[in-house]
């Protein structure tokens, strides 16, 4: 606690006449007030100094306890995007009753128009934050439970969450009610209009019926998964299908790839 004021105003010093490639901030014990008066002036600053934020962005965020989250040029030059330099990163430690918002507060000063690449490392994801960047392309969920509001607008609009969203990576996820229909129900409304999504589901996850793996496939692009062949499925529905439908000897086994979207 205290006053952050001289600390930025040395920092205006120090960084704004030049333009460096990484910046790494770490803050305790803000207020709510701090971030919006002390910190989004200056790192709104920043990014207008720097000619190079004005590319496509990538953000990576984190809720966790310290909340944190990342700003850098998305590196074009790798199949999966990552952040590249300049990089900016603020962590923040703070009490949990506070980090959904500062989150949020720490969102406005990001050319948030320019963001394509967005990572999340949160169970909940306050949905504001995909308001306000809805130029994103890419998504990497990491940790997410699947309810009936995933990434659904809020209740009565007509609009997308993420109208420019093409490819959607859930690593690590479990699922609400044990309903993929969740999942399914979110592609359909996605893809609903024509738009072509590809998803990835890696990691941790509960087991996968093959006929929701079907559904699925008739509506992505292209759909990779890796599931397990000796998970029990709860409904009784799968029994003895996931042994036949992957064997050692085939190449791709226990890879899923779907095939292009049936029109």
């Amino acid at each position: 606690m205290g006053d952050f004021r001289p600390v930025f105003g040395l920092l205006r010093q120090l960084t704004l006449p030049e333009m460096l490639d990484e910046l790494f901030l770490t803050v305790f014990n803000p207020t709510m007030e701090d971030i919006p008066q002390t910190f989004a002036p200056y790192m709104r600053e920043y990014f207008r100094h720097d000619p190079r934020f004005q590319d496509r962005l990538g953000v990576s965020s984190s809720s966790y306890r310290p909340i944190s989250i990342s700003v850098g040029v998305v590196c074009t030059q790798t199949a999966v995007p990552v952040l590249g330099v300049p990089e900016v990163s603020l962590t923040v430690f703070a009490v949990p009753n506070v980090l959904e918002r500062l989150l949020i507060e720490l969102t406005p000063p990001i050319p948030r128009e320019r963001v394509v690449y967005f990572e999340a490392i949160e169970p909940s994801i306050p949905r504001e934050l995909f308001f306000m960047m809805p130029n994103i392309e890419t998504l990497r969920i990491l940790d997410v439970e699947l309810s009936k509001d995933f990434l659904q607008p809020n209740p009565g609009a007509n609009t997308k969450l993420l109208p420019s969203l093409r490819f959607l990576s859930l690593q690590g996820l479990t699922l609400s009610d044990n309903d993929w229909g969740h999942l399914t129900t979110y592609l359909a409304r996605q893809t609903s209009d024509g738009q072509v999504i590809s998803l990835e589901i890696g990691g941790s996850f509960p087991h996968l019926c093959l006929e929701v793996m079907e559904e699925v496939e008739t509506l992505v692009e292209e759909f990779n998964c890796h599931p397990n062949p000796v998970t029990t499925c709860p409904l009784g529905r799968c029994e003895g299908e996931v042994e036949r439908s992957g064997q050692p000897d085939d190449p791709q086994w226990p890879l899923r790839r779907g095939k292009k979207k049936k029109k």
